[in-house]
């Protein structure tokens, strides 16, 4: 949900690797002084990337469905879902 999670599953959780470009956007995020806005960045850039993620799986493959798990961040569920349109 911000860069700093982001970037320690990119570098010590084996078999995870988060893409350049989002490391790169929320690390611009990172660097908005303002606390809410940059939550509101972390957030949007969050719903942009996954909600369009979890809306491919679900519309291009015969996955039986999606688990998201949005510990500490579970405000941005709802939007994530409205915005995959699942």
């Amino acid at each position: 949900n911000n860069y700093e999670t982001a970037d320690y599953f990119d570098k010590y959780n084996p078999g995870v690797h988060v893409p350049k470009d989002l490391l790169a956007e929320m690390k611009k995020a990172s660097e908005i002084s303002d606390k809410e806005k940059r939550n509101e960045r972390y957030d949007e850039i969050n719903l942009e990337y996954y909600g369009d993620f979890v809306h491919e799986i679900a519309h291009t493959t015969s996955a039986a469905g999606i688990h998201v798990m949005a510990v500490a961040y579970e405000r941005i569920t709802p939007a994530l879902i409205e915005r995959a349109k699942i």
